[in-house]
């Protein structure tokens, strides 16, 4: 596309200019504009505060296989059903912030699947949804959560760039990643 349209004036915008592979952007643009960092936009109340909880469990990274620079998403789905931290996960939902209105980063889509089927085992109105949803139901999904018809909603790569849902209180990654940009948009 750039080719043909070889004299056109190009514009990047992202929120996280950077790549897994190191390889900078200045091939594809001459001047980069940072705007404020995630600390300036929590200072001028743009976004929430950040308070962390981890759940009181190692996980060893070297057992998770990678593929150009990040964790296989089913090794790591893996690893951590064999280490119950999906499990876990829900407990410290349960101590942090039930019932508060959640989102959860998956491996996988059937990691994703299992999941959310373990908030609704502990009684929480939970979906998943992923790129096979459809996007109406997926709107519906997403309005859902907004509105207080479901407490947690998971996902597979799907909520992590862009999704704006105010009323989300906690963000619950269970997808373990090397990538600075992919752990900043979830």
């Amino acid at each position: 596309i750039l080719d043909h349209f070889y004299g056109a004036h190009l514009l990047g915008v992202t929120a996280t200019p950077m790549r897994l592979d190191g390889c900078g952007l200045g091939n594809w643009f001459d001047e980069m504009v940072l705007g404020p960092s995630v600390s300036s936009l929590i200072e001028m109340k743009y976004l929430a505060p950040v308070r962390c909880y981890t759940i009181p469990k190692k996980l060893d990274w070297k057992e998770i296989r990678k593929s150009g620079g990040d964790f296989v998403a089913s090794a790591a789905a893996d690893l951590l059903e064999e280490g119950e931290f999906n499990g876990d996960a829900v407990k410290e939902y349960i101590k942090h912030c039930p019932g508060k209105p959640a989102i959860v980063f998956c491996c996988t889509i059937a990691h994703s699947e299992l999941v959310a089927q373990l908030f609704c085992d502990a009684g929480f109105r939970a979906a998943h949804l992923s790129a096979n949803t459809d996007p109406v139901q997926r709107r519906q999904l997403i309005s859902d959560l907004g509105n207080g018809n479901l407490d947690v909603l998971t996902n597979c790569m799907v909520v992590s760039e862009g999704t704006d849902i105010p009323v989300v209180t906690s963000a619950i990654l269970l997808r373990p990643t090397t990538s600075t940009a992919l752990y900043l948009q979830q």
